[in-house]
């Protein structure tokens, strides 16, 4: 069962890569904002275990995962803004003219367009491959479909 977590890791994460593989720059930008949101679902998803209150359905876990995600996806524009005002300051040494904070307004709905899906897909195939457990037919049964 421990091989499960990291097979549901890679797939949940590494789809979106494998989608933007033929881009230069945005399967890293990808990943590290995914891995990033996920931390972020499982540290909740462990204080919500300690407090005593655990994902009792797919459905609490894959929220616990959406979340997070949602939150990158509304940040995304501003934190892209951020870092090309960055990148020209430390090229030119000066900032000539800043990036109005209208234009990462403007491009918030096609973060979430592009964003949602992909996150809830992937919190999806996390929760389908890690958390749900076969039936105990199904295991007794294997054994016995094996030896025959």
């Amino acid at each position: 069962m421990l091989i499960w977590t990291p097979v549901a890791l890679a797939l949940a994460l590494g789809w979106p890569v494998l989608a933007l593989h033929d881009d230069t720059g945005w399967p890293e930008i990808v990943s590290i904002t995914a891995a990033l949101a996920f931390a972020i679902g499982f540290v909740s998803m462990g204080c919500a275990w300690a407090i005593g209150r655990p994902p009792r359905s797919l459905r609490d876990a894959v929220l616990h995962l959406l979340w997070p995600c949602i939150f990158a996806a509304l940040a995304a524009p501003f934190v892209y803004r951020t870092l090309i005002v960055s990148i020209a300051i430390a090229q030119s040494g000066t900032m000539r003219a800043p990036i109005p904070l209208q234009f990462a307004a403007a491009a918030e709905p096609v973060a979430l367009l592009v964003g949602l899906p992909i996150a809830l897909v992937s919190a999806l195939t996390f929760c389908a491959v890690a958390l749900v457990k076969p039936s105990r037919e199904e295991w007794a049964g294997a054994p016995a479909q094996a030896r025959n």
